[in-house]
């Protein structure tokens, strides 16, 4: 199983494609929003009211899209405004924007899909010690992870020079990250497995039942596409210290045939117990190579917000509506409430087919 942590929050956009008639607005960026002029600003509340229906659409595209630093602006001019379908669309506006701006550039966020369980008994490349991992299931193109030149089966066993917390899950892992604030730059090591493996001849000395005595070995985790017999220590002096394997291996196949899961170590122990003593067995194996990453942390995009992030977000929001003096019940002209959505418009894609990303 990996990591299921977030919700996608929609964003509130028209359907309608700018037309002609609506003016062109200059704009610029304000952290990963956008802002213009007070004089363009009136202009588009302007277009809110415009008997076109598609130029109204546009602006509300366009409103929705703005830095929360306008904000004000929206509210005051709800507050003024005497039109229901006005009042609407401006609360639609803000609604819009409140959870954008409380969900995204809070925190900072590799962009990174990850196991639910960390990768126990690895060795600490740089000080030898015993430590834990968090592996990644995959890393999403285009964000901070991918950026500083992680990969796929990438196992994180540090963060800005400090192990991973000793917790079975990526919990601890995961508040690590969003402590930092976007654009900080934290110093990453994760052990890689070589994509290509080498050739490792085992020759069975001694007794063939115990040639594999002191070496502890486990299967590689399910939900990765790498698949093998991941080495974890190796006692020295024992009959596997003979083997020459070593801690942070991992094993691949056995004459050609895949080692993969419980049936592969099965494979492995059974292929070295019934051999004879100068047989020799030929691995592939991949060494965990040590690679340090400088990663400067991205802001997370509202489609990968979690179910907590979004509750928090609504009581937020209503706190927040009230305060300003906002109606939680907007009653149109034939006199029915419209009550208040408290959340965002609907994603363009449906929650189930999104992946599993951590901050």
């Amino acid at each position: 199983m990996h990591v299921p942590w977030f919700i996608v929050a929609g964003v509130l956009a028209g359907t309608a494609p700018p037309v002609a008639s609506a003016p062109a607005v200059s704009a610029v960026r304000a952290g990963w929003r956008l802002t213009v002029s007070e004089q363009q600003l009136q202009q588009l509340l302007a277009e809110l009211g415009h008997p076109r229906f598609a130029v109204r659409e546009a602006a509300t595209k366009r409103l929705s899209k703005l830095d929360s630093r306008h904000l004000p602006a929206l509210v005051e001019r709800y507050r003024s405004s005497g039109s229901y379908e006005m009042k609407r669309r401006i609360r639609c506006i803000i609604e819009s924007m409140f959870y954008l701006d409380q969900i995204r550039g809070r925190e900072g966020f590799l962009g990174i899909e990850i196991l639910q369980q960390v990768l126990p008994g690895l060795t600490d490349p740089v000080t030898g010690q015993a430590t834990q991992g968090v592996v990644v299931r995959a890393v999403k193109q285009g964000l901070a992870g991918a950026r500083a030149g992680m990969q796929d089966h990438d196992i994180v066993v540090s963060f800005d020079r400090r192990p991973i917390p000793g917790d079975p899950t990526p919990a601890g892992f995961v508040k690590m990250v969003s402590l930092h604030p976007p654009r900080s730059s934290v110093e990453l090591c994760v052990l890689r497995p070589a994509k290509v493996p080498g050739t490792v001849t085992l020759t069975i000395k001694g007794n063939p039942a115990e040639a594999l005595e002191g070496a502890r070995l486990e299967p590689l985790p399910a939900g990765l596409t790498l698949k093998g017999i991941r080495v974890v220590t190796v006692v020295p002096g024992s009959p596997a210290s003979a083997l020459e394997l070593r801690p942070n291996q991992i094993i691949h196949a056995l004459g050609g045939r895949e080692l993969a899961g419980p049936g592969g170590l099965r494979i492995l122990r059974n292929a070295v117990s019934s051999a004879q003593p100068g047989d020799t067995l030929g691995l592939a194996v991949s060494e965990l190579c040590v690679v340090w990453l400088k990663v400067t942390l991205g802001a997370r995009p509202p489609e990968f917000t979690t179910a907590a992030d979004k509750a928090e977000a609504q009581a937020r929001f209503l706190t927040w509506w009230q305060d300003q003096g906002g109606e939680l019940l907007l009653r149109s002209p034939d006199s029915r409430p419209d009550a208040v959505s408290a959340q965002p418009p609907a994603p363009a894609n449906p929650v189930a087919e999104a992946p599993s990303i951590i901050p």
